[in-house]
């Protein structure tokens, strides 16, 4: 299960953290209030193209409604027009559309290329700043 092999990936060092708070401020622009659980499902679509809910429920540590309240806001958002950012979007699987895969949008899958650029950068840590 495509789940198990992306929660054991490598666990990113110290000298890592510079560059993971680059990418979440890329995330911090789109939305300044956005949660970590919101920021995490976002990562896992974009970065394994095609999640399930159940997947990411499970990587996350967290329940499946969560998670999809949480795709609903990254995704088309609700008839009320709250919050709606566009950056996921649903499909049907090949298992006979039983199960809904999620995937980046283009406008999801830009974000994610910026938020990698923005890890890979080098920065010293004086340099970031963090907003409460």
């Amino acid at each position: 299960m495509r789940a198990r092999a992306a929660a054991n990936a490598a666990v990113p060092s110290a000298a890592d953290l510079p560059g993971l708070i680059a990418a979440l401020k890329v995330l911090r622009k789109i939305d300044p209030n956005m949660r970590i659980k919101a920021a995490l499902a976002f990562l896992l679509t974009a970065a394994n193209d095609g999640l399930s809910v159940r997947e990411m429920a499970e990587i996350g540590d967290t329940s499946e409604g969560s998670i999809r309240y949480t795709i609903r806001a990254l995704g088309q958002g609700w008839p009320d027009k709250r919050t709606s950012h566009k950056l996921v979007m649903d499909c049907a699987s090949s298992n006979g559309g039983r199960t809904r895969l999620y995937v980046a949008t283009d406008e999801g899958r830009a974000v994610y290329r910026s938020m990698l650029a923005a890890f890979c950068q080098e920065q010293p840590v004086s340099n970031l700043k963090l907003a409460a």
